[in-house]
């Protein structure tokens, strides 16, 4: 039966290589002759060794990041075309921003800190910082003559403003900050509960600051403007076709930026994409297609890869009735599919299969903790909870984000237990409200989420019950208080056993179904230079620092 499954696989990417070059739907796979393999990307790079957090304690200045390439050899102007699948939800209203939403904003609006290759963080809007021997406050010196693009000053009362208003909004997304206090015009104060050492990350990746007379608009006035510090400033905005930007000639780092504007271009079908970018109407892919990728790859294109998301599906446990509130359902789904068959078909190098939260390498990897593919399990599971005849449910998915060809793999790995599924492709706002807001009533969702390359904050974002994070999931008793004292511990040992502990409770909880990791990945063409894209995070790169050598 296994090889049964592989070679539906096999058949599922051979239908929809052939019928997406007609621009036809894909009906059911057929047998067809095997086409040539697809040439093989580079290696996708080695999770980097587990590491401790940062220490609450008093530290020097922080050291400027690795410097690109020097000034005397760069090239100005040029236009950067980005590709991107998908038009974020919104992207002006930065107190609100989830990860998409930072890359449709960040050639405009900056943080107070950034991250170098280690994932240690560095100035940016902020010169300096000290942290309080108890760790209950960090303290930031902030750049003087700084202003954002409506000529409006950056300064202390700017930072409290943008903070108060994220924490406001998302609860939780600034774990352990409790208030800000602006001490003088260029230095503010953040007083925290606790010192919780993913903060780094979301002072980084989340809390980007806008003008606050741009904010004090309103959401609706400005969730498609974005108006910070950037190197360039928003221009035009045409939903699900573009956002332009062009050059911010009062940006504070000076010489820079280099080019002229850029302009994140939005193309939802891979094949369209990429033919884009071997035509010179892009010059940077970036969430490309697995295959697409690996084609560019050998084309001279460099990849970027960075592991990027972990793929899952989650199930509705806190709904009265749901039929996930048994545990042996929960077990038999993972237990129905098998993993590795749809990696290496479907991944061209960039998938790994995955059967506990954490990958192996990793802060919180548990070994010989898994499911391994067993349908006879699969069946004898459900038939006593009391669904000998198999059952029927609905899989949501993000339409804009994941691969059909993966989800009718699922789909039939189900089918083979006798579990029904189909597959509601949502609209990324849909998705977004069903996952943060009403939830999903008696059904599975296809999550993904970030927060590498330290797994403790990957826990952060999808655990964290302050953020509501996949609302209708419920989560292990004591799983909550074990994440805080994780996110609170500052010794490498004490942050291995916490990770190790959450991961077995989430394991025998049966929380959600882990099926594989996903690089994130970027494709450039190799005319562009210290663009900076998916070589820390998925939501930081350097259009500051980017050129253009054609």
């Amino acid at each position: 039966m296994k090889k049964f499954w592989f070679f539906f696989l096999v058949l599922i990417v051979m239908g929809s290589l052939i019928l997406s070059s007609c621009g036809e739907p894909a009906p059911a796979p057929a047998p067809a002759p095997a086409p040539a393999p697809a040439p093989a990307p580079a290696p996708a790079p080695a999770p980097a060794p587990p590491r401790p957090a940062p220490s609450p304690t008093p530290t020097p200045a922080p050291a400027p990041a690795p410097a690109p390439t020097p000034p005397s050899q760069v090239k100005y102007g040029g236009i950067l075309k980005v590709i991107r699948p998908a038009a974020p939800p919104q992207f002006g209203w930065t107190p609100t921003f989830a990860a998409g939403e930072v890359n449709g904003a960040n050639p405009a609006v900056e943080a107070l800190v950034s991250f170098d290759k280690t994932g240690s963080p560095f100035p940016k809007l902020a010169t300096d910082w000290q942290i309080a021997p108890d760790g209950k406050s960090i303290t930031f010196n902030l750049r003087k003559g700084v202003k954002f693009h409506d000529n409006t000053d950056f300064n202390a009362e700017a930072v409290k403003y943008n903070i108060d208003l994220e924490m406001k909004l998302r609860p939780g997304e600034l774990p352990g900050v409790k208030s800000v206090d602006v001490v003088d015009e260029f230095t503010v104060r953040m007083n925290l509960d606790y010192f919780a050492n993913n903060l780094w990350d979301r002072m980084g990746s989340r809390a980007l600051i806008s003008s606050p007379a741009h904010l004090a608009k309103g959401e609706d006035a400005v969730k498609f403007f974005p108006l910070g510090t950037g190197p360039f400033k928003f221009v035009e905005w045409k939903r699900d076709a573009y956002i332009k930007f062009e050059r911010n000639d009062n940006y504070w780092q000076e010489g820079k930026p280099y080019l002229d504007g850029i302009e994140i271009l939005f193309i939802s079908d891979p094949m369209t994409a990429s033919a884009a970018l071997l035509a010179g109407e892009a010059d940077q892919y970036t969430q490309p297609g697995f295959k697409e990728a690996a084609d560019l790859v050998a084309r001279g294109y460099r990849v970027a890869a960075v592991p990027g998301l972990i793929m899952g599906l989650a199930p509705d446990t806190r709904s009265a009735g749901s039929i996930y509130n048994d545990i042996k359902v929960r077990e038999a789904i993972e237990y129905a599919i098998d993993r590795e068959p749809l990696v290496e078909t479907l991944g061209y190098g960039f998938l790994e299969a995955r059967t506990q939260f954490i990958p192996p390498g990793y802060l919180g990897y548990v070994a010989g903790l898994e499911r391994k593919y067993n349908p006879e399990k699969a069946r004898q599971l459900l038939a006593e909870a009391g669904y000998p005849d198999g059952l029927t449910t609905t899989i949501i998915a993000d339409a804009e984000f994941v691969s059909r060809d993966m989800m009718s793999a699922i789909q039939a790995y189900l089918a083979d237990v006798n579990i029904t599924a189909k597959i509601d492709y949502a609209d990324p706002g849909r998705y977004a409200d069903w996952r943060r807001k009403s939830g999903w009533e008696n059904s599975l969702m296809f999550m993904r989420n970030g927060g590498f390359p330290w797994p403790p904050n990957l826990s952060a974002f999808i655990l964290d019950e302050n953020r509501n994070d996949y609302s209708s999931m419920e989560r292990p008793e004591g799983l909550q208080e074990t994440l805080v004292e994780l996110l609170t511990a500052q010794d490498f040992n004490t942050q291995s056993n916490l990770s190790q502990k959450m991961t077995r409770m989430l394991f025998e909880h049966a929380t959600f179904v882990p099926l594989y990791t996903q690089y994130s990945l970027a494709v450039t063409a190799p005319y562009v230079h210290d663009d900076g894209a998916f070589e820390t995070v998925i939501t930081q790169w350097t259009p500051e620092d980017c050129w253009l050598d054609k």
